[in-house]
């Protein structure tokens, strides 16, 4: 049964602006699905590439989440297959693809760089941070509806709720992207990379440093004067690591 919101095409957006990013913009799908009692609720954007997943109890799915319930369902059927994710959240993805049987690949931000890193070396499947995700089965194009499908399929055959099936498949505790404007992002990101030279630093995409239990990922925007950060922490012995990234973020801000 499908509970239609603001399904009337009006390019004035009069509900809110169609971008699923901002969580303002999924709190009426939120409500609705607690409203009527759904078992999931979609949220796209104005062209429809990017979902975003609510379970039956209102909570937004993180995108990263998602990657790896769809990954582990498709390395079930097609073990040793490489699966692509953006280095902004790798903990989940990189953990859950190596307990399926699959070669985990980190990519850079953006969807043609994601695009690109398919189109050279394969991958049966990739997910951004962002929500976009791509198939080897339709030419390495998103295919938001192939993600649909893959998690309807696995909520009826294995009888779970997506809260249920997400709760198996967590590995990290994630902090959101946090957005600074300043003039001196690159001189920003060297810092924190000096003050972390201690972790095990990557520099595909802006920086990356990593340790154990932890990792941040540190980056100028592509399409804005942004500095981004993300933090993910180990489920066990979350210790809100960010806070201390934000201070140290704004200290050297200018």
């Amino acid at each position: 049964e499908l509970i239609k919101l603001n399904f009337e095409l009006d390019g004035t957006f009069p509900a809110h602006a169609a971008d699923p990013l901002d969580p303002k913009n999924n709190e009426p799908v939120q409500e609705a699905v607690k409203k009527h009692g759904a078992d999931v609720g979609l949220s796209l954007d104005g062209d429809g590439d990017r979902i975003f997943f609510i379970d039956e109890k209102g909570e937004v799915v993180p995108p990263s989440m998602i990657t790896a319930l769809v990954a582990r369902e498709l390395l079930r059927e097609h073990p040793g297959e490489k699966i692509l994710f953006d280095i902004r959240y790798i903990m989940t993805n990189k953990k859950i693809t190596e307990e399926s049987g699959g070669v985990p690949v980190v990519t850079k931000v953006g969807h043609a760089y994601i695009t690109e890193k398919m189109n050279e070396g394969g991958g049966i499947f990739a997910g951004e941070s962002s929500s976009h995700y791509f198939f080897k089965s339709t030419g390495n194009a998103e295919g938001p509806l192939l993600v649909i499908l893959h998690v309807l399929k696995a909520m009826t055959e294995q009888a779970k709720t997506l809260s249920q099936l997400v709760s198996e498949v967590k590995r990290s505790q994630e902090s959101g992207e946090m957005n600074f404007r300043v003039k001196n992002g690159k001189e920003i990101i060297e810092k924190l990379k000096e003050l972390h030279a201690d972790g095990e630093i990557t520099e595909l995409d802006g920086v990356a440093v990593n340790y154990p239990d932890w990792r941040f990922s540190l980056r100028m925007s592509n399409t804005e004067p942004l500095l981004r950060l993300n933090v993910e922490e180990e489920v066990e012995g979350y210790q809100g690591r960010h806070e201390k990234l934000i201070d140290l973020i704004k200290e050297h801000a200018v």
